[in-house]
């Protein structure tokens, strides 16, 4: 089955985006994101229980359904691990990790998404994953800035004076998951940028 959650794990049999096996996996979680950067696909995901995997398995999708596996990583010995995919040719990509537990035991994590920039005009979100404030810093002049689901439900909008180059918004009062900041420039053109909610 798959997920729109941005979280994995728990029981098999009844949590929705992992794929099942004949045993439950209590308490697994791996929560992944992935952003685009100067023109690649940055994929960063956080394990708390990453002493118990043995290797990461990035996949790559362009419909969200046919996955084909792109890299394959070893543990680093801590929770935070990424991969950098340079040659992802779609506009939009769609990720998933496989994780190998030294058990034997496969699971995966939730499905993220992200649209590829190649723009000269840089936009950093950070931090991303974001817990409460988020700053946004842009090379260029923005008129508005929305945030929304992925479903498409609006959750903010803050207008700016064109003027501002680095911008905190405080979500801290979001529910966790998969969101999109939308910047507007003053001639009407819209960037989305995905941004993960803890």
């Amino acid at each position: 089955r798959n997920t729109t959650t941005v979280q994995g794990g728990m029981d098999l049999a009844s949590a929705p985006g992992i794929y099942h096996t004949n045993l439950v996996l209590a308490g697994h979680y791996l929560t992944l994101s992935a952003s685009s950067q100067n023109c690649s696909q940055f994929i960063q995901w956080n394990d708390k229980e990453f002493a118990e995997a043995k290797e990461y398995q990035v996949e790559r999708s362009y419909d969200g359904a046919d996955f084909e596996r792109i890299a394959s990583l070893p543990v680093n010995g801590k929770a935070l691990h990424s991969y950098t995919d340079n040659n992802s040719p779609q506009a939009i990509s769609y990720y998933r990790v496989k994780v190998l537990l030294e058990s034997g035991i496969t699971y995966y994590s939730s499905v993220v998404y992200s649209a590829k920039s190649c723009s000269e005009e840089k936009v950093s979100l950070y931090p991303n994953p974001v817990k409460d404030q988020l700053t946004v810093s842009m090379t260029y002049k923005v008129s508005e800035i929305t945030i929304y689901a992925a479903s498409g439900k609006e959750f903010g909008k803050w207008p700016l004076n064109g003027n501002n180059l680095q911008v905190k918004l405080d979500l801290s009062n979001l529910p966790a998951g998969q969101y999109f900041i939308r910047l507007k420039d003053a001639s009407g053109g819209q960037k989305a940028y995905p941004v993960l909610k803890l």
